[in-house]
C-alpha cells in the first residue's frame, strides 16, 4: 500500500466515524535483500508491497491481537480486584 493510499484509507475511515486504530507498517530497510544488501524504497519494494498485500493471510496477525487484547482485559480484571 501507498503512503497516499494509506491516508486515503484513513480518512474514510474517520469519516465512518472511527476514531483510534491498530496500525503498523514496516519500512523497506527492515527486510535487506537475501544477500545482505539493504533494501531501498523503489520500485521493486513497491512490488514486493503488492505481493505480500495480495498473498499475506492477516487472519493470524488478527488472532494474534485479540489474543493480547484478552490479556490486557484479564490483567485489568485483576487489577480491580
Amino acid at each position: 500500500m501507498t503512503i497516499d493510499d494509506a491516508i486515503l484509507a484513513l480518512q474514510n475511515a474517520k469519516k465512518l466515524g472511527a476514531r483510534n486504530i491498530i496500525i503498523a507498517w514496516w519500512e523497506a530497510e527492515l527486510f535487506p535483500h537475501s544477500n545482505n544488501r539493504p533494501r531501498k524504497d523503489d520500485n521493486d519494494w513497491a512490488s514486493a508491497c503488492q505481493t505480500v498485500e495480495d498473498n499475506m493471510d492477516w487472519s493470524r496477525t488478527w488472532e494474534d491481537i485479540q489474543l493480547t487484547l484478552n490479556k490486557r482485559g484479564q490483567v485489568r480484571k485483576k487489577l480491580k480486584s
